[in-house]
């Protein structure tokens, strides 16, 4: 009788390991995405930000210096008529950001965003990819302030 429960005890050891590896696993691969969005995201505004003078859409004596701070105020207000293409053009940024980074970034990001929707889907859908990286930067957007926003937001 000891000799079964000794096994029973190493089988449900072995599965709490195996569960803590996926478990730690997991963990490893959400913080890796997390820091990967979150670099991509910082350079995606730091493209936003070099949108200047002919493309904004608040016009020039609005105060705002960039499309990034246009994009910060419609976040932190309320959409204008104009939302959409700021959406557009924060998703190609997103994009463009994304097709500069290795095949193994975007896969992970794809993967980690599409997981709860299409656990066994592991190709790569750009979509899913910006979807995540477009969260973080409106996210970042709804709390960012600058001088010029300020200034703009107390009008």
């Amino acid at each position: 009788m000891q000799l079964s429960i000794s096994n029973a005890s190493q089988k449900h050891s072995n599965f709490a390991s195996e569960y803590d590896n996926e478990r730690s696993q997991s963990k490893l691969l959400t913080r890796l995405n997390q820091i990967a969005i979150e670099r991509i995201s910082k350079k995606a505004i730091n493209q936003l930000k070099k949108l200047k003078n002919d493309v904004l859409l608040s016009g020039m004596d609005s105060g705002l210096n960039n499309t990034w701070d246009e994009i910060c105020v419609q976040v932190q207000t309320e959409y204008s008529a104009g939302w959409y293409a700021y959406q557009s053009t924060i998703e190609n940024t997103i994009n463009n950001c994304l097709e500069a980074e290795p095949d193994a970034i975007k896969q992970l990001t794809s993967y980690m965003s599409i997981l709860n929707e299409q656990p066994d889907d592991i190709t790569y859908s750009s979509e899913y990819a910006i979807r995540s990286i477009y969260d973080e930067v409106i996210s970042i957007a709804m709390n960012f302030s600058n001088k010029r926003i300020d200034v703009y937001l107390e009008k």
